[in-house]
């Protein structure tokens, strides 16, 4: 079971302290006058009843910032994790609670609710929507696990707005009667901060994750419209789809593989994996300045926390994934699994590519 407040994506200390009155927002209004601490903490309390009302299993994220403990010294984060850590210090201890459980509530329903078979849209304007069809597609022929049942769903802070849909997420853990008001209520707190912008404030949903076996929804990619459009303010919209989406399948070769890391290895082996099927001529046959970016996208959501992997490693693992796709045949996911981890010790003490 998956505790609500492990699922924090940030965790930057903020001493600003704001108030700000209750709005009404559509026809869910609760009878007596609330004010917005209180919607806001009723808001907290819903999601981890839902999270809480059910058994789910989440894999790491590709961008998971500002958790950690153990900090590598001389290191320099990314600058994607930078920004994104910026962004979060602009935030007052409201707006940072309620950011959390709205990143968590809408993760829950692209996880549980969300299917493929509904229509998709990749990007804050759909702008991604044919590249990321087009990699799903060929990560599935390219790979030789099973992938067929490996859905890619859009992440997107908007449905965070649509009660009805807010209703089906919350619906998972509570009972109807109990999550429909939940759903008012997150509307409603949507609506009563301005900085939630209702539901197009990047950092609702930055971040992209793949689900594993057996948990909620199955196996899935989601794809996160605010990891999208910042990845393209930082000059990689180019590569960013392919990259992501190549990353997070690289989990499920894991799963699918049994291989389940608990160092680096867990973010480092999807990103080698990823720069592989980029670069492969079967893959997406990325160009030697394409494939310079997506090292570099890499680096740029590398942190200093252990575990998650510097930028210098995450930039190195990617490097030595592009390195073996020139060898000619696509390798079984065993064998590039198996070459990855026997290379591993060098990539992560250096931070520099192996040949």
């Amino acid at each position: 079971m998956q505790n609500f407040s492990r699922t924090r994506m940030f965790a930057t200390i903020i001493t600003a302290v704001v108030t700000a009155s209750s709005l009404t927002v559509g026809s869910a209004v609760a009878a007596e006058p609330s004010t917005i601490e209180q919607d806001v903490a009723q808001l907290v309390k819903d999601v981890e009843d839902a999270e809480n009302g059910h058994a789910q299993d989440i894999a790491d994220p590709f961008l998971d910032v500002g958790i950690g403990q153990n900090r590598d010294a001389g290191c320099t984060e990314g600058a994607l994790v930078t920004h994104v850590k910026k962004l979060a210090a602009r935030l007052t201890p409201l707006e940072q609670q309620a950011v959390d459980a709205f990143t968590s509530l809408g993760r829950l329903y692209v996880q549980g609710v969300v299917s493929e078979e509904q229509p998709q849209a990749f990007g804050s304007a759909g702008q991604y929507s044919a590249r990321a069809d087009a990699t799903i597609r060929n990560l599935r022929s390219f790979w030789d696990i099973e992938g067929r049942d490996i859905q890619l769903v859009a992440w997107k802070g908007t449905d965070l707005g649509k009660q009805a849909k807010m209703k089906l997420a919350f619906e998972i853990g509570m009972t109807p009667v109990k999550a429909d008001k939940a759903a008012a209520n997150a509307r409603k707190v949507l609506f009563e901060l301005p900085a939630m912008r209702k539901g197009r404030n990047p950092l609702l949903t930055m971040n992209a994750l793949s689900t594993p076996p057996g948990s909620v929804g199955g196996k899935r990619v989601l794809l996160g419209d605010g990891l999208l459009d910042v990845a393209s303010e930082f000059g990689f919209g180019d590569v960013s789809v392919e990259t992501i989406v190549g990353h997070e399948y690289g989990h499920q070769l894991n799963y699918a593989n049994d291989n389940h890391p608990n160092d680096e290895a867990r973010e480092l082996g999807p990103d080698a994996f990823g720069g592989y099927f980029v670069a492969h001529a079967k893959g997406r046959a990325f160009n030697a300045s394409a494939q310079r970016k997506v090292g570099e996208l890499n680096a740029s959501i590398g942190d200093c926390d252990r575990g998650h992997g510097t930028p210098n490693q995450r930039e190195a693992a990617a490097v030595w994934g592009q390195k073996q796709a020139a060898l000619g045949e696509i390798l079984p996911s065993a064998t590039i699994i198996a070459r990855f981890t026997k290379d591993y010790p060098g990539l992560v003490t250096t931070g520099s590519g192996v040949s």
